[in-house]
């Protein structure tokens, strides 16, 4: 058993190929207000976080810290829109040419017809039908 505190004693260091280390970016006030007034002017998270070089949430956080107000989740698919795509798509129409010509996401669209009680298709080609 001596090969057990050899394997102990090595120390553990990670990939170097793998591992990214980032310096923590850490803002001043003057540019958590910069990023405050940024968002309130209709900028995404996304968009602000890259440009301060943070993460998404941290600039979140900011946020919330200083008591902004989050901008309501606008959806996309309304009600007379998602009338129209439950008909269409029980008329055959595939899902993906539903979604680019709403424009909207795959999942979305799920989510919308079972919430409807749609029973969705399995996804890929239609099988052939054969009439008999």
């Amino acid at each position: 058993m001596e090969i057990l505190p050899g394997i102990i004693a090595r120390p553990i260091r990670p990939n170097c190929a793998t591992a990214t280390l980032r310096r923590q970016r850490r803002l001043t006030r003057s540019e958590v207000d910069n990023l405050v007034d940024l968002y309130a002017t209709g900028i995404d998270v996304r968009q602000l976080a890259a440009a301060f070089g943070i993460n998404r949430d941290t600039a979140l956080r900011h946020l919330q810290r200083r008591d902004v107000p989050s901008r309501a989740s606008i959806r996309k698919l309304t009600d007379e829109l998602l009338a129209s795509a439950t008909w269409r798509y029980l008329a055959g129409e595939p899902m993906t040419k539903l979604c680019d010509d709403l424009g909207i996401n795959p999942t979305t669209l799920r989510r919308e017809l079972t919430k409807t009680g749609i029973q969705l298709r399995r996804p890929g080609r239609p099988s052939a039908r054969r009439d008999k």
